[in-house]
């Protein structure tokens, strides 16, 4: 199963520690690839990801539509 579909982040909500690892490492590449297009291959870049995954690590529990996720 895709790591954004609706029942993989509920799963990952849920707890489900591997289901949780595949959503975050299919996060990451798209905030990158999203930043780097931006605002070019940098330090800020990469700092702009490290923040943006930290908030989707404290945020995702309270995402009420897991649907919503990408």
């Amino acid at each position: 199963m895709p790591p954004f579909d609706p029942q993989a982040v509920a799963r990952a909500q849920g707890g489900d520690h591997d289901a949780r690892e595949a959503l975050f490492g299919a996060v990451e590449p798209v905030l990158r690839s999203f930043f780097y297009a931006r605002i070019g291959r940098s330090p800020d870049a990469d700092d702009l990801v490290q923040n943006a995954m930290i908030r989707v690590h404290r945020g995702l529990d309270a995402l009420e539509n897991p649907a919503r996720l990408k």
